[in-house]
């Protein structure tokens, strides 16, 4: 999976910060990183990029004691259906599968991306895959 999407979604999923969508929050350095699971040297550049790709808008607070806004520009349902989307045009079912499996979310929309997986990769009844038969000597 893409790391940018990574990222994402582990800060839209961090329970400790309260995100709401197109709602700026008062977070700090120090608590993003525990979100991503960096350093606050890495959380900038992750920010930098994740509002150049507009996943979300960033404003720094500036000098001691002022906390920084972080606003959420794109749903958690979105970026993860575009990673699952782009998993499977790169032909990795298997992470995809465990995209799904792991990350929290609605049932609704995990239905919701197994049916696309199903459709994209067009299971019929008409395709006949390989019977493979174990026989055990006794």
């Amino acid at each position: 999976m893409d790391t940018l999407h990574t990222h994402f979604i582990r800060l839209a999923g961090a329970e400790q910060l309260s995100f709401k969508l197109h709602e700026p929050v008062a977070v700090t350095i120090d608590s993003l990183s525990a979100a991503l699971c960096c350093t606050p040297r890495n959380v900038k550049f992750i920010l930098r990029k994740l509002e150049e790709q507009g996943f979300i808008h960033w404003q720094p607070g500036r000098g001691r004691g002022h906390h920084s806004e972080l606003t959420m520009l794109r749903s958690m349902n979105e970026a993860l259906e575009a990673s699952f989307t782009e998993l499977l045009a790169k032909g990795k079912m298997k992470d995809a599968i465990e995209l799904i499996g792991t990350v929290q979310m609605h049932d609704s929309l995990r239905e919701q991306l197994m049916l696309s997986s199903i459709n994209r990769w067009d299971f019929t009844a008409t395709k006949k895959l390989p019977l493979v038969r174990i026989y055990c000597a006794s």
